[in-house]
């Protein structure tokens, strides 16, 4: 009985903290808004640390400095892609194909750090936890940590018509 009040008091400090809620928008297109799915500062993608992202060769988007450890769901939408290495995440929505890479080069930690917490097929909503990271171990591992959020289907919309970047707002602006 005891063993099941202490489970209760720290599963409590778990909701009462609360998980991380996307309230601003980090792409922006005809077909919808990206927010951003995980804590942290948003940079723009030329200054990625991987030049394949940083050029846009997997599509337009941001990166993230993360301050936190969970990846969300930016938006409504369906997993096409989630890896075991929990490395990264594929989602739809609306059309969007959007891309959520979590660290460079972190395929090769086979999975250390990571916690893939959906399944491919999944239909998701805004701010449901998809991937769970552990930044430090991925520093330790000799790492960069910061995350891309990628449009990999760019190429699909009229250009100009795709915004990235950090827009802050009301609810109905983001």
């Amino acid at each position: 009985m005891a063993e099941n009040s202490l489970w209760d008091k720290i599963l409590g400090l778990f909701r009462s903290a609360g998980p991380y809620i996307p309230t601003a928008s980090v792409i922006r297109t005809p077909a919808g808004k990206v927010l951003q799915p995980v804590e942290g500062t948003v940079i723009p993608l030329e200054e990625f640390p991987d030049p394949v992202i940083a050029e846009g060769v997997l599509g337009n988007g941001v990166g993230i400095r993360p301050s936190g450890g969970v990846v969300v769901a930016p938006c409504d939408c369906v997993i096409t892609t989630a890896p075991d290495t929990g490395h990264a995440i594929g989602l739809d929505a609306n059309g969007m194909e959007i891309l959520i890479h979590i660290g460079v080069d972190t395929y090769n930690m086979k999975g250390e750090g990571f916690r893939v917490l959906v399944h491919v097929g999944d239909k998701v909503k805004l701010g449901t936890p998809l991937v769970k990271f552990d930044s430090s171990r991925i520093q330790s591992a000799g790492y960069n940590d910061t995350v891309a959020v990628l449009l990999t289907n760019t190429g699909d919309y009229d250009e100009g018509s795709v915004e990235c970047g950090l827009k802050k707002g009301s609810s109905s602006d983001v």
